[in-house]
């Protein structure tokens, strides 16, 4: 099933639909945008397309923004994230879940950053100390891809780091063994693009080549966005992380779910 699923979505008339009950359809740089904002505890970076047209008209049209969308600091707004400090008995000690967030460890065993994965091979991540990156493939695919179906693979934009061109190297020998059919990386580090890189094309049937711009199911992945939004909620006051969900919507608590929490 999961195997038919992944190129379902994929198709024309999945993208056309944007179903957002069935998950979260975005392109790599807004998400990475996102992460970055929350990387800096709220602070919303620049704009920074490749394409000079905003997608679907979700971003500023100026660079000029100064929007901070959270109001307790950064340090306690990160503890939030990975269920520490003042929140640290909201979470399973050493678990796999901050609060809402999936938690990722340095090799030393400190937990350095959140985010979470997604179905076909899409992230999102950021490490809290300096850096964002988010990935959006429409299928890591091993099926063959018809080499003359698009000569001009790798959208072109400019070069942001020297790790960008190493990534973009990659992808054209990925693309040549057949094991990439359509992808987007974004990556900010400090604040500051330097990756922002588009290949392929958005689908098996569809040839058409990814655009920066192009929205992409990424399945799982739009738990890290919405567990933003829950942190949003709650900086605002209008729910706390500890409270039970029952006690938002009565009719959850049904079957013996009265005690689940918000940030389970």
């Amino acid at each position: 099933m999961v195997s038919n699923l992944i190129p379902l979505s994929n198709t024309l008339n999945v993208r056309r639909a944007i179903q957002p009950a069935a998950n979260g359809h975005f392109s790599a740089c807004a998400v990475a945008r996102y992460y970055a904002a929350l990387m800096d505890g709220g602070v919303v970076t620049s704009r920074y397309p490749s394409s000079s047209i905003p997608p679907l008209e979700s971003q500023p049209t100026s660079d000029e923004v100064d929007i901070r969308i959270f109001t307790n600091p950064k340090g306690k707004i990160h503890d939030a994230f990975l269920g520490g400090g003042d929140y640290k008995g909201l979470t399973v000690p050493d678990g796999k879940f901050g609060l809402d967030f999936m938690r990722f460890n340095a090799t030393d065993g400190s937990v350095i950053g959140v985010g979470h994965p997604g179905l076909g091979g899409s992230t999102g991540y950021c490490d809290l100390n300096n850096f964002a990156i988010v990935v959006t493939v429409n299928k890591l695919s091993l099926e063959l891809l018809d080499r003359n179906m698009n000569t001009k693979w790798l959208y072109d934009s400019p070069v942001n780091s020297d790790v960008e061109a190493k990534l973009r190297r990659f992808l054209v020998e990925s693309k040549n063994a057949d094991r990439i059919l359509g992808i987007q990386v974004c990556a900010y580090k400090d604040g500051k693009v330097i990756i922002d890189t588009v290949a392929g094309v958005l689908g098996k049937d569809d040839p058409r080549p990814v655009q920066p711009n192009s929205l992409f199911p990424v399945f799982s992945v739009t738990k890290g966005v919405t567990a933003g939004m829950v942190h949003w909620l709650a900086d605002k006051g209008k729910l706390k992380l500890e409270d039970n969900v029952a006690n938002i919507w009565p009719e959850f608590g049904t079957n013996g779910k009265d005690q689940i929490k918000v940030t389970c």
